[in-house]
């Protein structure tokens, strides 16, 4: 049997594995999830209330239906839900709407079945892509593993709430970016414009769109200086990763904003609000503080994946590429705007939307250590 072949059947095999796996992990979460150190593990989040209202008004069912499906998990909410219930979220359309179909028939726990769906999207994807990148399969099985016994990413990504699907989203858009970068821009607007509107529409995504489209203009800076592109393609790109990535999603942000109620103000907007610099410099150390040693008190896996991650990332960083730019630079990029939210004790819960590349670089830079002289 040919080489290629048995790298077939070795990533056909690492797919089912790793599915099941995924699969096995959103299980126990639902059967065993509860609270480690003062942190709600459940799948049904605080937050995931409204959504499941929201759901169930999308597949037209009565408030007191929608109650009875509640009550048992959310005594505390059903007494003021009423007809007007959560309108403040309809902005965060997505969810909701694709998830009531499951609502309507399986009840609460049919708003499980968008985020279980999400979370193994996002590790098919992940071995897609080590295939691209021709990690080697030790170095992927060590990743994928860490991802998935880790507590921190298994609690936001299978839970009623609307950062699945956008962590879901959000990776694909990445995985557009990183293997399709040379794509003629006219075929790269019929991906990323349908990925940025529907993101938009999950959750308020400004910022990482922001943060992206700064990170892709660094890179094609540091690839100009490198002589690497002509002025007038780089200026031509510039102008592309301009509109995709900052005019259209103000633009979008604002029409979401003028058509549904107004949502949860951005991080950096609360700098504004009567902080003083040190104030804000002091809450932003105890957020990062707080965040890091959330994770390597209680998530020994995505501890050693952080630790791996900063290993690789002195090596990518000799020769920065567009990979190594959403990889560290965006991981790094997002926990400091993620600090500006004052809010302490939020659990990477905002930072994990730049995982995937997070998780590429690592596992690319690896190989290039370990395995590439062999």
């Amino acid at each position: 049997m040919s080489k290629p072949r048995n790298n077939l059947i070795q990533q056909n095999y690492l797919i089912y594995f790793f599915t099941l796996f995924a699969i096995l992990v959103g299980i126990s979460r639902i059967i065993f999830a509860t609270e480690i150190n003062g942190l709600n593990y459940r799948v049904y989040q605080p937050d995931g209330f409204c959504y499941s209202v929201l759901a169930g008004k999308h597949s037209g069912l009565s408030i007191e239906t929608i109650s009875k499906s509640l009550e048992s998990t959310y005594p505390e909410h059903i007494q003021s839900l009423n007809s007007k219930s959560c309108e403040n979220l309809n902005g965060r359309f997505l969810y909701p709407f694709i998830s009531a179909v499951f609502f309507k028939l399986f009840g609460l726990i049919g708003m499980l079945i968008i985020p279980l769906a999400s979370f193994i999207f996002f590790i098919c994807l992940a071995i897609v892509s080590f295939k691209k990148l021709r990690v080697h399969l030790l170095v992927q099985i060590t990743i994928l593993s860490l991802v998935i016994s880790s507590l921190t990413i298994s609690r936001w990504f299978i839970s009623n709430l609307t950062e699945p699907l956008l962590y879901s989203l959000g990776s694909y858009l990445f995985f557009r970016l990183i293997f399709f970068s040379n794509t003629q821009w006219r075929n790269q607007y019929l991906y990323l414009v349908p990925l940025i509107t529907t993101m938009s529409l999950t959750k308020r995504s400004l910022h990482i769109f922001v943060i992206i489209g700064t990170l892709l203009l660094l890179t094609l800076l540091w690839k100009n200086t490198s002589t690497l592109f002509r002025f007038e393609k780089t200026r031509n790109s510039a102008l592309h990763i301009s509109l995709l990535f900052y005019a259209y999603p103000i633009i979008l942000d604002k029409l979401i904003f003028s058509i549904f109620n107004p949502q949860n103000s951005l991080a950096v907007s609360r700098v504004i609000d009567g902080w003083s610099i040190f104030e804000i410099l002091q809450m932003a150390v105890v957020y990062i503080y707080t965040s890091i040693g959330q994770v390597f008190s209680m998530d020994w896996p995505l501890a050693i994946l952080i630790c791996l991650w900063l290993l690789s990332s002195i090596v990518a960083l000799q020769n920065m590429d567009l990979l190594t730019s959403l990889g560290f630079l965006g991981p790094v990029f997002i926990l400091v705007l993620s600090s500006l939210h004052l809010t302490v004790g939020l659990n990477l819960r905002f930072e994990l939307c730049f995982l995937f590349p997070l998780v590429l670089m690592t596992a690319n830079t690896l190989n290039k250590i370990f395995f590439d002289n062999i």
